[in-house]
């Protein structure tokens, strides 16, 4: 066989196995996927006390109200706090049972307005815990407390402001 017969050959050989390894490659892999959804609840959200720091003397002096949660007030301005029960604010969910939430309180001041003049909410937290859920039967209540500031000869009168609470269903 000469050299030439010999290189036709092997460029025949090499050109076959090229195809079918190129055919090998173009080979389709089928598999069947799976689609799923769930419709859950749309959570409602009532809030059930509104948050009231009670009444509180004026003073030259600026100070702060801290109200946890569970209702216990500190601070700089304690001793001010003279009539009036201080109760958290208190919330509650309804949506779908054991389902997980999220609650989100203001991050920034609330102005409280007054006659005249305002003065701010801080420190917005709750007492759900870290990992908050809907009960068995679907429901949750949570209890808010804030810090109040208040100014220095804060003008006397009532005052009130808003804050947003939001809660949406956790991961």
């Amino acid at each position: 066989m000469s050299n030439m017969s010999k290189i036709l050959g092997l460029a025949a050989v090499s050109a076959f196995a090229l195809s079918a390894s190129s055919t090998a490659l173009r080979a389709e892999i089928v598999d069947d996927a799976v689609v799923k959804a769930e419709i859950v609840a749309t959570l409602t959200l009532t809030e059930e006390t509104q948050m009231d720091f009670g009444k509180i003397t004026t003073d030259v002096a600026a100070g702060t109200i801290i109200m946890s949660p569970a209702g216990v007030i500190t601070g700089t301005a304690v001793a001010r706090h003279y009539a009036g029960t201080q109760v958290p604010g208190e919330f509650k969910v309804v949506g779908t049972n054991l389902a997980s939430i999220v609650i989100t309180l203001p991050s920034s001041a609330v102005t409280l307005q007054g006659p005249t003049e305002t003065m701010t909410a801080t420190a917005f937290n709750h007492d759900a815990g870290a990992t908050p859920a809907l009960s068995g039967i679907g429901e949750a209540t949570f209890k808010v407390g804030a810090q109040l500031n208040i100014n220095n000869s804060q003008e006397v009168g009532a005052y009130s402001g808003t804050y947003t609470v939001a809660v949406v269903y956790g991961t």
